[in-house]
């Protein structure tokens, strides 16, 4: 982003970027782009666990010192300044508050992304932990690797998911080992429009309660 952009776009809340980008789609744009965010506020979620947040971004196109440093804290004060960054792109670095140090752990990352955000279709990617035997402890390497698994099925075509994607999101979001005996999916069009996808579980559940059922 640019410094502009940054004002406008972080600096200000309840201003959705996403929600503009969204509405400039035409319709058949607008049924294939998966896109979140349209209150304005998901920047400000950091505060929950963050007193501080420190946002470095450099647009595409511009020279390496017209990068911006925005740093925000709780009470809704913030500081923005030009720096020079050698990367476009964006990085958003959280300063955790006393008691929050569970979040540097990646198991409990992979946890949380997983839980909340398999629904993205881009897949988050992590830096890989390998195990260096001549320091005797995990490093950080600089290959990545997923967190989440973007094969929801829901807002896809069916023509474009194979059985095996099909299964494989059912054994996904139902914990189940076993393939489904049966999946229904469909998609409904009119004053408003949803997309289901009914699953079938191959065997009943060992305890009573609710069966298996993914949506989309």
């Amino acid at each position: 982003m640019s410094r502009d952009e940054v004002i406008a776009n972080i600096g200000t809340i309840a201003k959705s970027g996403t929600q503009e980008f969204f509405q400039a789609l035409s319709g058949d744009e607008a049924k294939d782009a998966h896109l979140i965010g349209q209150f304005g506020v998901g920047f400000y979620s950091a505060f929950i666990v963050s007193d501080r947040v420190t946002l470095l971004t450099r647009r595409a196109g511009l020279p390496a010192d017209q990068a911006v440093r925005l740093g925000v804290r709780g009470a809704g004060e913030y500081s923005i300044e030009n720096v020079e960054k050698a990367e476009r792109g964006t990085e958003v670095i959280l300063h955790l508050r006393e008691g929050e140090d569970e979040l540097l752990s990646s198991w409990q990352l992979k946890s949380i992304i997983r839980k909340y955000s398999d629904h993205i279709q881009i897949p988050i990617l992590m830096k890989k932990e390998e195990w260096d035997k001549d320091k005797g402890q995990q490093v950080v390497g600089m290959k990545t690797k997923p967190s989440t698994r973007p094969t929801r099925c829901g807002p896809r075509p069916k023509s474009d998911i194979s059985k095996e994607q099909y299964e494989e999101f059912y054994k996904h979001v139902g914990h189940d080992f076993d393939a489904p005996l049966a999946w229904i999916h469909s998609k409904v069009e009119g004053r408003q429009e949803y997309t289901q996808l009914l699953y079938i579980p191959s065997r009943a559940p060992s305890i009573c309660g609710t069966a298996n059922v993914g949506t989309g």
